[in-house]
């Protein structure tokens, strides 16, 4: 994982382990933000294994982004804005 200046938070670092820890991950890269992500905390590339199909793991990374985000919506009483992507 290559980190670049992010606001790094508890969330954060579960979210991140949470999602390493997916079998079909082969890795995740924090890239910098550009110019048109003004309002976005940080954009999260999601890289996994090759000739795995996108279609079937995009629920399971979906769901997991959804959880973590509610939770800190429960903490702070506003959702986590990032940009994230996956790529095989």
């Amino acid at each position: 994982m290559v980190a670049t200046q992010v606001g790094w938070a508890p969330w954060l670092f579960a979210l991140l382990e949470r999602i390493e820890g997916l079998p079909f991950v082969e890795s995740l890269e924090i890239m910098e933000l550009s110019s048109e992500e003004v309002n976005t905390e940080f954009s999260l590339r999601i890289r996994i294994l090759e000739g795995t199909d996108v279609s079937l793991v995009l629920p399971t990374i979906v769901d997991l982004i959804t959880q973590e985000s509610w939770k800190v919506y429960e903490r702070n009483n506003t959702l986590p804005t990032f940009f994230w992507e996956v790529v095989g």
